[in-house]
């Protein structure tokens, strides 16, 4: 006995200190989190350790009014955080970001300890005891294990995920305690059911009472759990699994009773209604605010998407935890051997407790099958099975699905089960050396050679994220200090937001938040500035609208380029009273001067206080009962361009119902002003929701170059595809917040996108192919481009490209290397490649494709993701659909040389595969049944300058103008019920459908408009007819004195677009420009027949505070692309004409807008000439001086004769030395220029024999000596720039030819047009407006973010001023979500209650 006793106490000493063992692994490891008074700022979490009092508005209740949002997906964390929001206000006086810190270590010390005590329970239960106290240290390795893993230390900057992962452990022990393996004892029951037959089999019973009080501890875990929505999900789940492993051991064990299976089921069933009575507080909340508002984050969760988040999730990767999508470093890079090694020795040692002991041992054999579907689960769309399914169950399933798009969530899960299976690897090893006679210093050193391995397999993750990431680092003052200059009312808009700030490698960072250890790492943060806010605000939350986000872009684009002084306004608008700018974001530096520049240039932006790089600005606030109420139809920009017409209209501020924010039914009749120019788009608001049809909701695919992709107007796909198609004028119109979708290509692949990298058909290219001297060519006359075979390490060859920094000054180059040409038809093509590059981040593949005639008919890009300069064995996946009538290929490899730098490229394995088998990309989509009959179809798409066209039935439309926005366009009239949209050339994005009852299309087509009708146009929505205008002007120079830097420039011409007049009344037009010479406007009625013509008057001047301004586009290096220049040229400001239009009739109308007597070119296709050497002064500082010269000699050699705008040369041999090519000049003649003035030039050329043409301008002063070039780009034949002499003097157009060796050459010059811009007349809009337009406004606002769920008197908000709630009925009685309200109170008066019940019962048991 007393041996017993002795053992007793040398176990619970042992497991004492191997607990501590445990804490102390813990606290020392993460010691750089803890044990540091700096603050931790990195990714997601938003603790800013300065206004954390507030944290808790996040939280407590359904409305969050420091961020004017819904809390629906916080509400879970409360009973979590409560403890540490108390333990927070008693240290943050001398412990920086306590909660923070708290809650990381509170999760980790739970995650090490739960698990500890898991082991022990499942060994002891197993074993019936430990033999000996030793086992004991075992449990410390599953323990730290689970606790520090990488998985976790990746998963801190999701800290509220880690707080269900930290309680998983102990879930699972009370799960198992609850359905414990035993066998009953029914003999009493079953002799008399033999042998007396008094009572049925069915009818015997268990006599163990289930007792609610035993789930108290599974149901507190679980509301602790719940911080992390997601495993109360995973709870749920995986219980339920085991539930029923353990369920059929149980019945088996029992003799399949039948009282045994209800019994267990009843206990089961009874623990999921207690887990969700104790979450009842946001279970409830959460179930009921689904009947009235979508409270899903809206992400766009395409196949793309999830396959994005899978990109990670290999096997390997998998079972190492380390397959997050997003690691922040260089996974192949920095996972030394040592991890791998030390990774593999407790993945043996859980393979072999899993071979050794599956067959017999109930709990290994349980977690091993568990554990093998969560591992295939973790794949993500890695394995073709189970990829359809999870795909299924992310893209489907409502309200939950999305909590699953990131499979590495569940390797958080997974964690769990292969700690749980190491404890048993473990054990069983230190029971073997204990009864193999090595004793127990065998069995404790085994323990700390673990430990090390452990040290070696969670060190690389260690020093990114602990030692740097997770490392507090001290914040600025300023932070802390600016609230004492906050206005005690009001909202605060801080800007930048981080988003709109994110560099080429992904991240947006803060220049202070660097820890020493690393100086040149970059932390990827969220919006500090705002969570450090003492000071409401309305944030870009994901429980907020999109259009929020969405004015945060375009108030950044105001920023970044100018475009307008009425900033103080627009926040004004939208509610703010203070706006507050932060100078603080890594290598932004001149970005954010630029933005301060633009901010002192606002009218009704009022510097408050300026702290360090903190800039506090006031906003002017005017009078609500002279503001106008408006009706707009058409984008953000429309609307800024009002605001220079405020005294025109007699207002002092406008309110906005933006029709293309929502779509709603709104009274028209009570607003002042309707803005808009289409009847449908006008009164398409009355359109019943029914009959939109959104094709957002049809797809689930993101990638437009193999199918249809989607996307939101609120997400940066959007101005990625206007960057990518090259279109400079950005519509700021929006999506209703229905999505759109979006194509290039007319066929599709019929396999969905994660398979298509997946050894899909036949291998057409690989690595043996491009390794052979001749695939790849490279120009001869390239000096400082090379393609050489190498070896690698390994001893492999490969593929190596070097670029030499350039040795002149000027103008860099693509260097390109072109593959022969391949024979192939139209199928599709999947390409991926290995590579490595040193200042490389430009580098990339084209895949080009080419009809019988060789015209070029696709090009499809591949590089590096993220553009980073250095990578090593990067992936690049690049898919694409072959275009019809395609008969061969190329591939193209294209590297950007440097000044300063060689740039290095290395292709380690290749490889393009070709699968033939694609079909029509049409869409089919049902006509909802209710909609009978006949029906018009509308569709709304973007047309655009690069559209591309499109087949929607039998009616085939064209996308392609200069308008750049979303139109309406009328389909036609269909019976059918189906609607067949077939992409057939180009580019095509498309929003929604309307499928119109015929009665409501007549309706709509005689209403008529009650309210007062303006119409704000835009040049680029105007088509011109005749003449010509300067193309590409923003490439070069923008003007930030018009609305949003749009502004044509014209020499003559007719502007030419249909308008809607919806109402009888008067109007006057005025024009926003600079004229130069007499501009006619005409109107005309349907029969064509003028109804008015007259010319411009000058009205006035606007008054602009960016008048005398221009910004220059550098594209210089390492700069901002805008620098700051004066316009001294009166010519350049914006001024306002004007025409009275009279009294007009409802009817539509074609406006017309001509421009007379342009001016004419100052040099003409005639003035063509050979260079001659006296014509120009050479200069040898510049580039161009040496071939000048050599043309001289030249002409001496080569034979010329000119023909009017001809010039025809003799053949002459290629000529060439390794450092200069030999060129013939022509030239045009030369033109007095003057400083700082803007001239264009456009030419086309035509010509034969010649091996290479390229153009320049000639820049020379007042004496023709040389002082500076500019290249042309030449592209089919056709060139075109604008330039700025940086002196007075002359410019020449020149054109350098050299003859290809084998025929005499021609030039011929077939046009050019060489302008001094200045001199030509600027269209920037027209505006229409009625007479007589009634003040005052009848909305009473709520400055909080929109939401359906506010009221006032039980009146529902419209959608106002692009994001706040918009009422009729005159109080402050608002209150949010009343229902959702009880529903929230109720449910967390059932968790208090349950809680209460359940302490107090544990209290009269231990009495």
């Amino acid at each position: 006995m007393k041996q017993e006793e002795v053992f007793e106490k040398q176990r619970k000493l042992v497991k004492a200190i191997s607990l501590i063992l445990v804490i102390a692994i813990i606290l020392i490891d993460t010691k750089n989190i803890w044990f540091n008074n700096g603050f931790i700022i990195f990714s997601d979490l938003d603790f800013s350790g300065i206004n954390d009092k507030r944290y808790i508005e996040r939280i407590w209740g359904i409305f969050n009014p420091h961020f004017s949002s819904a809390n629906f997906f916080n509400l879970s964390r409360l009973f979590f955080i409560i403890p540490f929001y108390v333990l927070n206000f008693l240290l943050s006086f001398f412990y920086n970001q306590a909660m923070l810190k708290l809650i990381i270590l509170f999760c980790l010390l739970m995650s090490g300890v739960g698990m500890f005590l898991l082991c022990e329970y499942l060994l002891i239960k197993t074993l019936k005891g430990f033999p000996d106290y030793v086992h004991y240290f075992g449990l410390i390795i599953p323990a730290v294990y689970y606790a520090l893993n990488p998985w976790v230390i990746f998963r801190i900057q999701h800290i509220f995920l880690l707080s269900g992962y930290s309680v998983f452990p102990l879930i699972i022990m009370e799960f198992l305690k609850l359905f414990e393996i035993k066998i009953f004892n029914f003999q009493k029951e079953v002799e008399e059911y033999q042998q007396r037959r008094r009572i049925q089999r069915k009818h015997i019973t268990i006599n163990e009472k289930i007792a609610l009080n035993d789930f108290f501890k599974i149901v507190l875990y679980s509301m602790i759990g719940s911080a992390a929505i997601h495993y109360f999900f995973f709870y749920i789940i995986f219980l339920t699994i085991l539930f029923m492993g353990i369920i059929l051991r149980i019945w088996k064990l029992n003799g399949y009773s039948k009282a045994v299976l209800l019994f267990y089921l009843r206990k089961y069933f009874i623990m999921i209604i207690l887990m969700i009575v104790g979450n009842l507080y946001w279970f409830l909340t959460y179930s009921i605010a689904l009947l009235f508002v979508n409270i899903e984050p809206q992400n766009v969760n395409v196949v793309d998407t999830l396959q994005l988040f899978s990109r990670n999730s290999s096997v390997q990767n998998v079972l190492y935890l380390i397959s997050y999508w997003l690691p922040f470093f260089n996974l192949e890079i920095f996972l030394d051997k040592m991890f791998w090694f030390a990774g593999g020795v407790f993945l043996l040692i859980i393979a072999y407790i899993i071979f050794y002991r599956f067959g017999w041992h109930f709990y290994v054999r349980l977690f091993t099958i568990v554990t093998s579907l969560v591992i295939l689960l973790s794949l993500g769309t890695n394995v073709d099975p189970f990829a359809d399914v999870y795909v299924k169950v992310v893209t489907d399933v409502p309200v939950i699905g999305h909590l699953f798009r990131d499979p590495n969530k569940l390797v958080g899960v997974l964690a769990c089960f292969l700690a749980i299976i190491l404890g048993f690897g473990i054990d069983r090893i230190v029971f073997f050396l204990l009864n193999a006679g090595f004793g127990r210093k065998f069995a404790v050193a085994f323990v700390i050679v673990m430990l090390v391995c452990f040290y070696f397999y969670q060190r690389p993750v260690k020093i990114f994220y602990i030692d740097n990431y997770y490392k507090g680092v001290p914040i600025p003052k300023e932070y802390k200090e600016i609230s004492k200059y906050y206005t005690k009312d009001g909202k605060i808009l801080w800007i930048p937001t981080m988003d709109n700030m994110v560099l080429s490698n992904g991240i947006s960072a803060y220049s202070w938040n660097v820890n020493k250890e690393m100086p040149g790492s970059m932390k990827a943060v969220g919006d500090f500035h705002v969570y450090a806010s003492s000071k409401n605000t309305i944030f870009q939350h994901e429980n907020n609208v999109g259009t929020i986000s969405y004015f945060y872009s375009y108030l950044q684009n105001i920023l970044d380029k100018g475009g307008t002084d009425k900033i103080g306004r627009l926040l004004e608008l939208t509610g703010f009273n203070q706006v507050a700018y932060h100078r603080d974001v890594q290598n932004q530096e001149e970005r954010q001067k630029f933005n301060l520049f633009i901010l002192e240039k606002q009218k009704e932006v009022k510097l408050r206080k300026k702290l360090g790089f903190i800039y506090l600005y006031d906003v002017k606030k005017n009078s609500d009962n002279a503001k106008v109420d408006i009706y707009n139809t058409k984008g953000l920009n429309h609307f800024v361009q009002l605001f220079d017409f405020e005294n025109i209209l007699g207002s002092k501020g406008y309110n906005m119902i933006w029709s293309q924010g929502k779509r709603e039914k709104f009274d028209l009749n009570k607003v002042n002003l309707v803005v808009g120019d289409n009847k449908f788009d006008i009164f398409q608001q009355i359109v019943p929701e029914k009959y939109i049809i959104s094709l957002f909701d049809k797809i689930n695919t993101g990638n437009p170059y193999i199918g249809w992709a989607k996307s939101m107007c609120k997400e940066s796909d959007w101005f990625w595809i206007h960057k990518v198609n090259n279109l400079n004028r950005l519509p700021w119109d929006y999506d209703y917040s229905k999505g759109f979708i979006f194509t290039y290509t007319p066929y599709t692949v019929g396999l969905p996108p994660y398979k298509l990298n997946k050894n899909v058909g036949e291998i057409i290219l690989n690595s043996n192919d491009i390794i052979k001297t001749d695939f790849f060519e490279i120009d001869k006359e390239e000096t400082n481009f090379k393609l050489e075979i190498t070896k690698d390490v390994m001893g492999n060859s490969i593929l190596a490209a070097e670029v030499a920094p350039k040795k002149f000054i000027g103008n860099v180059f693509w260097k390109i290397a072109r593959s022969k040409l391949m024979s192939i038809k139209p199928g599709f093509i999947s390409l991926r490649a290995v590579v490595s590059g040193v200042n490389a981040g430009k580098v990339h593949f084209k895949l080009k494709f080419f009809n019988e005639n060789m015209n070029e008919l696709g090009v499809v890009y591949g590089s590096v993701p993220g553009e980073v300069a250095e990578f090593n064995k990067a992936l690049i996946n690049t898919n694409a659909v072959v275009p019809p009538a395609t008969k061969y290929m190329r591939v193209e490899l294209w590297l950007l040389e440097d000044q300063k730098t060689p740039v290095y490229f290395w292709i380690h394995d290749f490889e393009l595969r070709f699968f033939s088998s694609i079909s029509s990309n049409e869409l089919r989509i049902k006509v909802p049944s209710y909609i009978k009959g006949k029906y018009h179809l509308y569709v709304r798409a973007l047309v655009n300058e690069n559209g591309g066209k499109v087949k929607i039935n039998d009616t085939k439309i064209s996308l392609k103008g200069d308008e750049n926005q979303f139109k309406w366009l009328y389909v036609g009239k269909y019976t059918k019920d189906t609607i067949v949209i077939k992409p057939e050339e180009g580019f095509v994005l498309l929003n929604l459908l309307c499928a119109l009852p015929d009665w409501l299309y007549k309706k709509i087509q005689s209403m008529d408009l009650k309210s007062k009708q303006a119409m704000v146009l835009f040049s680029n929505e105007f088509t011109l007819r005749e003449g010509f205008k300067v193309k590409g002007l923003e490439n070069y120079y923008v003007h930030p004195n018009f609305v949003d830097n749009l502004v044509d420039v014209i020499g003559s011409g007719i502007y030419t677009k249909k308008i809607d007049i919806l109402r009888n009344d008067s109007y006057k037009l005025y024009f926003v420009g600079n004229i130069t010479s007499k501009v006619a406007i005409a109107l005309k009625d349907k029969d064509n027949k003028v109804v008015k013509f007259g010319y411009l008057k000058f009205f006035k001047s606007i008054n602009n505070n960016f008048d005398g301004i221009r910004f220059y586009v550098s594209n210089k290096p390492y700069s901002y692309f805008l620098s700051i220049e004066k316009e001294k040229n009166p010519k350049w400001s914006s001024q306002l004409y004007y025409i009275d239009l009279g009294f007009l009739k409802k009817g539509q109308y074609t406006l017309e807008i001509k421009f007379e007597n342009g001016i004419q070119s100052l040099t003409e296709p005639e003035d063509i000439h050979v260079l001659h050497p006296e014509e120009v002064k050479v200069n040898l500082k510049v580039d161009d001086t040496l071939y000048i010269l050599i043309s001289n000699i030249l002409q001496e050699s080569v034979t010329t004769q000119k023909k009017g705008n001809k010039i025809f040369s003799s053949k002459y041999s290629d000529i060439y030395s390794d450092k200069v090519k030999y060129w013939l000049i022509y030239g045009t003649k030369q033109i007095k220029s003057k400083k700082n003035e803007l001239y264009y030039v456009d030419f086309d050329i035509e010509t034969k024999g010649m091996a290479e043409v390229s153009a320049k301008i000639l820049f020379m002063d007042k004496n023709k000596v040389l002082y500076d070039s500019q290249f042309i780009d030449i592209s089919s034949n056709k060139g075109q720039s604008i330039f700025s002499p940086r002196r007075d003097g002359f410019v020449q157009i020149v054109f350098f030819v050299r003859s290809n060796g084998k025929e005499d050459g021609m030039f011929e010059l077939k046009q050019i047009k060489l302008m001094d811009i200045s001199k030509m007349n600027k269209f920037s809009s027209v505006v229409i407006l009625p007479s007589n337009i009634q003040k005052g406004s009848k909305l009473n606002i709520l400055n909080e973010a929109y939401n359906p769920l506010w009221e006032n008197n039980a009146e529902k908000p419209k959608q106002v001023n692009i994001f706040l709630n918009g009422f009729y009925t005159h109080s402050t009685k608002y209150i949010f979500g009343p229902k959702i309200q009880i529903a929230y109170m109720f449910g967390l008066l059932v968790s208090i209650i349950y809680i209460a019940m359940n302490l107090w019962a544990l209290l009269r048991r231990k009495k």
